[in-house]
C-alpha cells in the first residue's frame, strides 16, 4: 500500500470511528480574540498565578477548506504574539513577540518560529520551537530552544537532528526535577536530555520506522504521572486533511505507559493542539481550528478517563 493510500484509508477510518470531545460529552470550546492582520494559529498556552499566557502565531498563509493555502497579498510576515488572559479568558495584552536574536548569524531564520510550545525551566520561560535556516543553498528545519523576557528572546539554543533529518518539528518538552527532557518520537519512545546547551539522546537511539504519533502539547504531571497530547500524521479524506489526537500517558520515570485511541477536539478536519496547563478537575488544551483560529477547551476528567486507564 502507498503512502497515499494508507493516508486515506486511515482519513475514511478516522472520519467513521473517531469522536468529537465537544459534541460527545457536551463541551464548549472558547474562542481568543488574536492580533494581527492574518489569521493566527496553534497557540500554546501554560498558567500564571493571575491567569494564562498564550503565545500564538499570526500567519501570512490563510487555509481554506483544510487544504488550499493563499498568502496574504500584503506580504505580512509570520509574527508570533504573546498574549496575558484572565481567568476567563479574555486578552489582557497583546505583544509581537521580539525575535531580533533569531536573526542574527548562526540563525538566520527565514520566517518567525513556528508551532512553539511555551513552559517554564529554571524560573524562566521558555518556548521551543521550528526555525527555517539557511544553509548555503539548502533549507532546514530545526528545533529551536529559546527564552523570552519581557517578550524578547533573550538566549536560543539550535538543535541538531539526532538522526540527521533536514526537518525536525514537533520536539515534546518535559521538566522533571529541574531537568529539562525532550521527546523526539513517541512511538518508538525517544528521549533526549539537554545538558548545558547540547541535546544529548537518552540510551540507545530506536529506528523510527513508523512515525505516526507525534508532539503536540507539552507533558504536564497529572495524577502522579505525566499526561500531554500528541497528534497523529496527517490523514486525507476527499481531497482534504485531517488531524486526529490522543492523549499520552507517562509514568513518574517517563515511562510511555498508553496512548489512547483518537479523537477530534472540535471538528473532523484540521486541528492542532500545542498547549495544556491543569484545570480545577482537568486540563485545559490551547488548540488552532483550521489553520486560522485560536480556541482553548476544558476537558474534564471523566473524559480524559474514558480514553486512558489512570
Amino acid at each position: 500500500m502507498s503512502k497515499r493510500d494508507k493516508s486515506e484509508l486511515a482519513g475514511r477510518i478516522a472520519m467513521a470511528s473517531a469522536q468529537v470531545l465537544t459534541q460527545s460529552f457536551d463541551l464548549d470550546p472558547i474562542k481568543i480574540s488574536t492580533s494581527g492582520l492574518n489569521p493566527s494559529v496553534n497557540p500554546s498556552i501554560i498558567k500564571t498565578p493571575s491567569g494564562y499566557l498564550m503565545v500564538a502565531r499570526s500567519s501570512r498563509l490563510r487555509c481554506y477548506d483544510d487544504v488550499d493555502y493563499i498568502e496574504n497579498s500584503a506580504k505580512i510576515d509570520d509574527i508570533n504574539y504573546i498574549y496575558t488572559l484572565d481567568n476567563a479568558f479574555k486578552v489582557i495584552t497583546s505583544s509581537a513577540l521580539d525575535e531580533r536574536l533569531l536573526r542574527d548569524a548562526g540563525f538566520c531564520i527565514k520566517h518567525c518560529m513556528s508551532d512553539t510550545r511555551l513552559f517554564y525551566w529554571q524560573d524562566k520561560l521558555w518556548g521551543i520551537g521550528a526555525a527555517a535556516q539557511l544553509q548555503g543553498q539548502k533549507e532546514v528545519v530545526k528545533q529551536v530552544l529559546f527564552c523570552i523576557e519581557k517578550n524578547v528572546v533573550v538566549d536560543a539554543i539550535s538543535l541538531d537532528s539526532p538522526t540527521g533529518f533536514s526537518l525536525e518539528k514537533n520536539w515534546t518538552p518535559i521538566v522533571q526535577d529541574g531537568v529539562l527532557n525532550l521527546i523526539y518520537s513517541f512511538s518508538p519512545l525517544n528521549l533526549i536530555k539537554i545538558e548545558g546547551r547540547t541535546a544529548v539522546v537518552q540510551g540507545s537511539l530506536r529506528k523510527i520506522t513508523n512515525h505516526d504519533a507525534r508532539g503536540g502539547t507539552q507533558l504536564i504531571e497529572y495524577q502522579g504521572g505525566y499526561l500531554g497530547l500528541v497528534h497523529q500524521a496527517p490523514n486525507m479524506w476527499n481531497g482534504r486533511r485531517s488531524y486526529t489526537h490522543s492523549f499520552v500517558w507517562f509514568t513518574k520515570d517517563l515511562e510511555l505507559l498508553e496512548i489512547s485511541e483518537p479523537f477530534y477536539l472540535q471538528r473532523k478536519g484540521l486541528e492542532f493542539a500545542a498547549g495544556i496547563c491543569q484545570d480545577e478537575g482537568g486540563i485545559i488544551v490551547s488548540y488552532g481550528v483550521a489553520d486560522r483560529a485560536c480556541r482553548v477547551l476544558r476537558i474534564p476528567d471523566r473524559v480524559i478517563e474514558r480514553y486512558l486507564t489512570i
